[in-house]
């Protein structure tokens, strides 16, 4: 049966929900989007070189692997859009050089020459070595199964709570350099959470499990079959859009009310206009979801959407080396900056952090050409505007023991009202994970079909 479909949002999820529709169902789909273009934060600024020349940048971070982004993959293989092999690496520096090093290679890893006869510099590669190799244990106890057929072994299951990642550390004596050098600039650079509040208290099989799944778990951190899409995402978007009717797709139209009934859903937009659909894909993060059901929320829908929560970043592009590590050979893909507190705590030894990435190494900029192209998220001091280019900001989901919970719970709501929730938070908050509930909501609910079998 033809329906009537609005999706709200053109993120990697909208895009993917709607991609599936378009070319596998007979529905009238309707795109609506806030903002003046599409795809979100994942759409690409114009960059302008020393001499005047000029490379398209994507706004966000997309770079995939074959073995943790199959199904965007084969998206892009669908659309005829070729990848380019990229290099993925990471490295921290603290308090302004004073300490540095990067997984890339035995001689990043010794960025600081004299840390070569450093005491604690060996004691943080052997605890980094012993995390890489015994963590995955808590993903052996997570998968083996349990006899649950005592009513007494479910109780204690369903009770029990999930140990966050600060909690394992304490348990198996990490050290607080282990915590500073390593652990948590990587957890704050990846779920873009802030290192002093949110980075530890990550649920420990969640943090384990997605670096076990990205290659990550290894000394030298770096990863092979790291890919990003040849041309920047702006190439894919416009092929998501190039067969879809241009009258159906609204920019400049926020949506500010959905407001179920018995015929279907009205969707109110902020210029006052009202339209009415069979289905609704709301492709927002929760929190903004939530709000659209407002003041006709069902209590599971409060319950289950209120849990997730939303990081503020904002991005700049610029060319300012003042915000990557002071020594070159410390340079990797992905910078994370660190401030220890003034004065020193005892409890807390990182105050601030920020994600800067080279856009030459991940996208294949010239340097010599263009200098440095970077992006940085949430910086601690803002570049200096003669070499900025370009500054937006989104939000990104933080991930807790409630929120892991509620994504368990999410099936209650979605399609209880013909509306569809998707979005990178139903998972770990990545690419993948957005463009999957947009297929998979697109599936379940609308009977789209795909040229490819899910993974998931």
């Amino acid at each position: 049966m033809k329906k009537r479909v609005a999706i709200v949002g053109s993120g990697c999820s909208g895009l993917g929900a709607l991609w599936a529709l378009n070319t596998s169902t007979s529905h009238e789909i309707h795109l609506f989007e806030a903002a003046l273009r599409l795809g979100g934060h994942m759409g690409s600024i114009a960059y302008e070189g020393p001499n005047g020349q000029k490379v398209d940048v994507d706004a966000g971070l997309i770079v995939v692997n074959a073995a943790t982004s199959p199904n965007f993959i084969r998206f892009l293989q669908q659309l005829g859009i070729p990848l380019r092999r990229t290099d993925l690496t990471f490295g921290v520096s603290c308090d302004q050089g004073a300490f540095e090093w990067a997984w890339r290679s035995w001689s990043s890893v010794f960025a600081q020459r004299r840390n070569i006869f450093s005491p604690g510099m060996w004691k943080l590669i052997l605890e980094v070595i012993r995390f890489n190799e015994f963590a995955v244990d808590l993903l052996r106890e997570d998968d083996r199964g349990v006899d649950t057929t005592s009513q007494e072994v479910r109780e204690k299951i369903k009770h029990r709570p999930q140990e966050s990642i600060g909690e394992y550390l304490d348990r198996e004596n990490y050290s607080q350099a282990f915590r500073d050098n390593y652990l948590i600039p990587m957890t704050a650079a990846i779920w873009g959470t802030n290192p002093g509040q949110y980075s530890l208290e990550l649920p420990a099989t969640t943090v384990v499990r997605f670096m076990y799944d990205q290659h990550m778990l290894n000394i030298t951190g770096k990863s092979s079959g790291w890919w990003t899409i040849s041309g920047g995402a702006e190439r894919y978007i416009e092929s998501v859009v190039k067969d879809f009717p241009a009258n159906r797709i609204h920019l400049e139209s926020k949506v500010t009310s959905l407001s179920p009934s018995d015929k279907g859903i009205v969707l109110l937009t902020a210029n006052g206009k009202d339209h009415e659909f069979d289905h609704v894909i709301v492709a927002t993060q929760a929190d903004q979801a939530l709000d659209l059901l407002q003041p006709l929320t069902t209590r599971d829908e409060s319950d289950i959407l209120s849990a997730f929560r939303t990081s503020r970043i904002v991005a700049v592009l610029h060319s300012d080396l003042s915000l990557m590590p002071k020594r070159r050979q410390a340079w990797s893909s992905l910078n994370y900056i660190t401030e220890s507190p003034f004065p020193p705590t005892r409890r807390r030894h990182i105050s601030r952090g920020c994600l800067t990435y080279s856009v030459n190494v991940l996208q294949g900029i010239s340097e010599s050409e263009f200098g440095p192209v970077l992006v940085t998220l949430n910086p601690l001091n803002m570049p200096d505007p003669r070499l900025a280019q370009g500054i937006w900001e989104y939000s990104h989901p933080l991930y807790n023991a409630a929120a892991i919970k509620s994504q368990k719970l999410l099936p209650k709501v979605q399609n209880t009202r013909n509306i569809s929730y998707c979005g990178a938070w139903t998972r770990y908050g990545f690419l993948e994970d957005g463009f999957n509930s947009g297929l998979l909501v697109a599936i379940s609910h609308l009977g789209a079909k795909l040229p490819f079998e899910i993974i998931c």
